[in-house]
């Protein structure tokens, strides 16, 4: 652990609900007839020296716009606020992605207003009292994740199609990357700890008023529990890894085999808290162990996949077998015939069964800093030529060119690790390219936020776009962004290292 050579200042506010809100409808599944538990807005604000805001909020989506609009409120510059979502799906639209498609508009923007006051109230109550403390990283292994892009026989075709479902065979990053905040008392202040999994166990799920209750669902609970573990006012901030192709392993809509053997579909409703309360404690028990130091299978850290260059370019393939196979587990079930003999060094690993540390710098003497450097990319964007709409099987011959799209991105240095963090959903297939550049540049960790600053929709991976996977589907994106993307980060590493 590093010097106590930095203040920190923390806050949790609930967001209120505006009278007369309920029932609410933002588009699709998405109907609340109440609270299940209330949803948070938390901060961690960093200064002296360097200057660094985290802020997660329990929603879906984030508007970009936010984040000027809090630099001005408070005085702190763009590039040093990093405002990210917990991706719960069972919480009323503030903005961001899609728009034109809430139903209950005037009661969102009632919502959202209310949602802006608790963040401008949570940052300044964590700038108004400050106190030093030390960083600390590790990392952790929780098993409540699974690749979502399931290989189908299309019955018509015949051909592989790529429909959301459980493929327990595909690729999944099982390692939750933690930095923790601790007092000069040895306490935690607060933990930041990313994840590469959906908050959406409760998506769809059938309860007997007909709609839903807002919910923090999987990432609430944790962070809920992580904080009432640890204690002493302790503040811990859920990060959404790249998860485009992840889906919690078990959620409220499933589908079984019926009795003629056919694909059968059921729902656990009123149930599907339990499954919150199960996989959101794993992950939650996950973060404890890790800080702990008794963090059990640690996975072989993707930065560390030799070769993992290769997902880059339009006709990408994955390593289909990986010595010390860890967090890139089952990664060549994502396509046939890929190249085998992708290598794994585990050198980094300290121990089998033991949490990955660093210190809060990269050498003993060297001095702790914040640096940020952000920037708005535009990568080609893509419509259907016949609307929008999911139905498989499509092929990328459906689509046509559309306007850029904008894609915030930003990179910070923070003592020796490195938060990468991406406005819009990415493929996880896509995280050891970022980290592999992360470590080129010099930083010893790495943790990356997507839907951070705000919320440009799917970004598949070169594969999905292949294949045409649900993030490729749902993607405004054509395939030449994931380049772009890993273009802009080596940029932006390049730069915070340099000190440019």
């Amino acid at each position: 652990m590093g010097k106590y050579d930095f203040k920190l200042g923390t806050a949790k506010l609930a967001i209120p609900y505006p009278e007369n809100f309920f029932p609410y409808h933002s588009w699709g599944p998405r109907r609340l007839t109440g609270v299940h538990d209330d949803l948070f807005v938390r901060a961690v604000y960093i200064k002296e020296p360097g200057e660094l805001l985290l802020v997660s909020v329990d929603n879906g989506d984030i508007d970009p716009a936010w984040v000027g609009k809090l630099s001005e409120t408070v005085g702190i510059p763009a590039p040093n606020i990093l405002i990210f979502i917990s991706h719960t799906h069972t919480a009323p639209y503030i903005g961001g992605y899609w728009p034109e498609a809430v139903d209950d508009v005037e009661k969102s923007e009632r919502y959202t207003a209310l949602a802006w006051e608790t963040v401008v109230k949570a940052v300044k109550a964590a700038m108004a009292e400050t106190a030093p403390a030390a960083l600390r990283y590790t990392v952790g292994h929780c098993d409540v994740n699974i690749c979502r892009d399931n290989p189908e026989q299309d019955p018509e075709t015949g051909n592989t199609v790529y429909r959301i479902g459980r493929n327990a065979r595909g690729y999944s990053d099982k390692n939750v990357y933690i930095m923790s905040f601790i007092r000069e008392d040895g306490t935690v202040a607060a933990v930041l700890f990313s994840y590469s999994v959906h908050s959406s166990i409760l998506f769809g799920a059938a309860m007997e008023e007909g709609g839903q209750l807002a919910s923090g669902d999987l990432a609430g609970y944790a962070m809920d529990s992580v904080e009432k573990s640890l204690g002493h006012g302790a503040v811990a901030l859920f990060a959404m890894a790249p998860a485009a192709d992840q889906n919690p392993r078990y959620m409220a809509m499933y589908e079984y085999t019926g009795e003629n053997g056919e694909k059968a579909h059921g729902n656990y409703g009123p149930a599907s808290y339990t499954l919150v309360e199960l996989q959101g404690g794993d992950l939650a028990e996950a973060v404890l162990a890790a800080l702990d130091g008794r963090a059990g299978t640690v996975m072989d850290r993707p930065s560390a996949v030799a070769g993992v260059g290769s997902v880059r370019g339009a006709a990408a393939e994955l390593p289909s077998a990986v010595a010390g196979v860890g967090s890139v587990q089952g990664a060549s079930e994502r396509q046939a015939g890929a190249d085998a003999g992708a290598a794994v060094t585990s050198s980094a690993i300290p121990g089998a069964n033991a949490a990955v540390t660093s210190t809060a710098a990269p050498g003993a003497d060297a001095p702790f800093e914040v640096k940020t450097v952000s920037e708005t990319i535009y990568v080609p964007g893509k419509v259907k030529k016949e609307g929008r709409g999911i139905k498989w099987p499509q092929s990328p011959a459906e689509y046509e060119p559309a306007e850029d799209v904008p894609i915030p991105l930003s990179v910070t240095a923070i003592g020796g690790v490195g938060i990468v963090s991406i406005g819009c959903e990415t493929s996880s297939v896509n995280a050891p390219e970022i980290r592999r550049i992360l470590a080129e540049k010099g930083f010893s960790d790495t943790i990356i936020i997507t839907q951070c600053n705000g919320s440009s929709s799917y970004m598949s991976d070169a594969h999905g776009y292949q294949v045409v996977t649900f993030s490729a589907m749902a993607s405004h994106m054509m395939p030449q962004a994931v380049d772009r993307m890993f273009e802009g980060v080596e940029k932006l590493a390049a730069a915070v290292a340099s000190g440019k």
